[in-house]
């Protein structure tokens, strides 16, 4: 089978194989035990197992994709399942851990990049070099001390009030000029990996100013999670 068949099969094999232990012990997610109640309610769902399956199914993809040897293949050149897989299946305590901070949100104070709104950033600060070079304060708030990973620019930054389960799930290509999405887009629900965004942002065959749109798990109510292939 190809990267794709393999990618598929192995998405519904892990789920079978995981479940089973979830239902009966619960789930360990951000230093908290999630019961196994919960855990059976999220997995009796119809529309949550499918996007389990397509979160392993797309994680599995890219391991794949990106490292082609990891997995053996037979004699015809059909991959072959490898226990190394198995860890594509703990998705699913993932996923459960962050339906419960949904159910039950917890919202913490983060700092976000003013022109994306990712929380990728970074700051120049003061640290003490006698005590492990112990944090003390940030230089300032002025652009030229803060930095962005995603848009790769100095930039100043704002506080954003997220649950704590909250996180970037991809980015979108938008012009903040007339609100619309990059032609590129397939529609206003697609999410697509910081390097495709970026290779948007950059193609001057295209008219307009577009800008890097960072998306969080809950901005869209059903993201489509574009696949690198």
């Amino acid at each position: 089978m190809n990267k794709k068949d393999f990618a598929i099969i192995m998405s519904v094999l892990l789920f079978e194989m995981r479940i089973e232990n979830l239902t009966q012990t619960g789930v360990a997610y951000k230093e908290q035990y999630i019961s196994n109640e919960y855990a059976t309610k999220i997995l009796n769902n119809e529309d949550h197992n499918a996007a389990i399956v397509e979160r392993i199914r797309l994680s599995v993809l890219e391991e794949v994709t990106k490292n082609p040897n990891k997995y053996k293949k037979d004699s015809e050149g059909k991959y072959l399942y490898s226990k190394d897989a198995y860890h594509h299946a703990y998705l699913i305590d993932d996923y459960i851990g962050e339906q419960y901070l949904k159910d039950y949100p917890e919202y913490i104070n983060v700092l976000v990049c003013d022109k994306c709104g990712s929380d990728n950033v970074q700051s120049k600060a003061w640290v003490n070099p006698n005590k492990n070079n112990e944090f003390v304060d940030t230089i300032s708030k002025e652009e030229e001390d803060n930095w962005c990973n995603d848009c790769d620019q100095y930039v100043s930054l704002s506080n954003k009030k997220v649950n704590q389960g909250a996180k970037v799930i991809g980015y979108q290509v938008v012009s903040m000029v007339d609100v619309d999405i990059h032609p590129s887009m397939d529609t206003c629900y697609s999410v697509y990996n910081l390097d495709k965004a970026n290779e948007m942002v950059n193609d001057r065959n295209i008219d307009g100013e577009w800008e890097l749109l960072t998306i969080w798990d809950d901005d869209i109510k059903k993201p489509i999670l574009m696949s690198k292939e």
